[in-house]
């Protein structure tokens, strides 16, 4: 199997900051090394920073650089070795033979500037508290160091401001502590033919990564192989469609008993693989259960239509286990009503009013005069959770046993006929599994909740679709290609296909 691993270097990824007075630009050095999985270079990978026409492609030795610039600045530029120090708490420097003041300047990634000091050094050498400067930052610092009219940038990684050797002498940081200096949308994109293309976001390494594995496209699973994924009721279509894809059968869209769609497989050459991706393989048995079985090991990998709760956190903390969760897709909460009901618009706070009684009739949100009904779901459904986690917050809803409404189709049917009502859903479920076109969103604070603002994340009641697995599994197992493939340009491609929106528009 080709499985290669793009490795990270604090001494050699970094997007360096340069300043000027007030205000800084964006030089970019990127560079780095891809290997494969017996750590031989990898030639002919070729790697983009998005938005920029900036790319290169890895040579014989597997190396890489993206750059603007014409040569790296080095780590104390205008000073001669020795110069710079760092013990302790204190930065020190030391002047030369005309003594000049010395400003040293600090900043974060983004450019704001956490401080500045200036020191005329005593006996050729000025010392610098290194709190003062950077304060509680974490992660990578900014210095700006200017003496007898010289500037240099200086890298300094945050709460490891221990005794260490002279940063001359100090060439390079552990891998797992790399970090990669960039704004927040800067991306790489890696892709080489036969192996999944990714995207990765530079600001994610700062906290999680200092290895990327690209695996083959075709990643080899068959039915007997294939992770066993569980989640959320809502995630299942895009489960269905995902191994379909990675195990050559075909599947189509079925209305189910209740009256919503859902996707199943089917195949004529494989139907015994088909019938075993919807009775087994693409399963799911609802959020709560979906993450107790990946907590357990009884299940490889959740899609989730929330992130874990507390009670599952406290799960997995008692069972010594880590959960990985990334965002594997864009969703949304919703407010719906029937065609006919002309409210143009509602804001969050109008919804937190209905719902704790404060608003009871259409025309306190400019419409009619009119009692407003206003449903609920079961506090077991994964709407309703949504609605706590995102709406409500620490508020509690008015109590109405007989609004309470029970099933995804609860509030899609009631509100066939129910002009003056008000319900919930998720809009995966109303735009792809609810069949009735008689029911129609709200937008929220003036935004529609459709695929361009979802996307974009205007839609103010966006929220993610969880991907979740534990921590510490095999990088080349079965459960780590999926979620690879999942995050993948090629993944992304089926989570559009299935009617989520995708990360990025593969």
């Amino acid at each position: 199997m080709r499985t290669m691993f793009f490795s990270v270097f604090a001494c050699a990824f970094a997007v360096t900051v340069l300043f000027s007075g007030e205000s800084f630009s964006q030089d970019i050095d990127v560079s780095g090394i891809v290997v494969d999985i017996r750590k031989a270079p990898v030639p002919g990978v070729v790697v983009s920073l998005t938005m920029s026409g900036l790319l290169d492609t890895t040579k014989a030795n597997g190396s890489f650089r993206i750059t603007n610039r014409s040569a790296i600045i080095a780590t104390a530029q205008h000073f001669s070795p020795g110069s710079i120090q760092v013990r302790g708490k204190t930065l020190f420097i030391k002047a030369g033979s005309d003594r000049n003041k010395t400003v040293v300047e600090s900043f974060s990634l983004n450019g704001r500037r956490f401080g500045s000091l200036s020191v005329d050094p005593i006996a050729g050498c000025c010392a610098v508290p290194l709190e003062k400067l950077t304060g509680t930052s974490h992660g990578m610092t900014i210095l700006k160091i200017t003496t007898a009219g010289s500037v240099s940038t200086l890298r300094l990684l945050g709460g490891l401001f221990r005794s260490q050797p002279p940063l001359s002498e100090y060439s390079g940081i552990h891998p797992k502590q790399a970090k990669a200096l960039a704004l927040p949308n800067d991306t790489l994109r890696i892709r080489k033919s036969g192996y999944l293309t990714k995207r990765l976001e530079l600001n994610n390494l700062v906290d999680t990564l200092d290895t990327i594995r690209m695996y083959e496209s075709d990643l080899g699973f068959t039915a007997e192989t294939y992770p066993h994924i569980d989640g959320s009721a809502l995630t299942q279509p895009l489960s269905v469609i995902i191994a379909c894809r990675l195990l050559g059968c075909s599947y189509g869209w079925v209305t189910s008993i209740d009256g919503s769609k859902k996707i199943v497989a089917y195949s004529t050459i494989h139907p015994q693989r088909a019938d075993s991706i919807n009775t087994l393989i693409a399963l799911h048995w609802g959020t709560h259960d979906a993450y107790a079985k990946v907590i357990n090991d009884s299940a490889d990998v959740g899609l989730m239509t929330r992130p874990p709760s507390d009670d599952e956190l406290s799960l997995a903390q008692g069972l010594g286990v880590t959960l990985d969760v990334r965002i594997a897709a864009r969703d949304a909460f919703i407010m719906v009503v029937n065609e006919k009901n002309r409210v143009a618009n509602l804001t969050v706070q109008n919804i937190r009013d209905i719902y704790t009684g404060k608003i009871t009739n259409w025309q306190q949100v400019g419409w009619i005069d009119a009692t407003l009904r206003p449903y609920q779901r079961d506090s077991a459904s994964s709407s309703q959770e949504l609605m706590m986690l995102l709406v409500m917050k620490d508020l509690i809803p008015i109590k109405a046993p007989n609004m309470i409404l029970y099933g995804m189709m609860g509030p899609i049917d009631m509100l066939i006929d129910d002009t003056l009502g008000l319900g919930y859903s998720i809009y995966f479920f109303k735009e792809f599994m609810s069949v009735s076109q008689r029911v129609v969103s709200v937008p929220i604070e003036g935004i529609a909740p459709d695929f361009n603002n979802i996307f974009t994340q205007r839609y103010p009641l966006t929220e993610n679709v969880i991907l979740v697995a534990r921590k510490g599994i095999d990088p080349a197992g079965n459960a780590a290609k999926l979620c690879a493939f999942i995050l993948s340009e090629e993944g992304q491609a089926m989570v559009k296909e299935s009617g989520y929106v995708p990360l990025f528009n593969p």
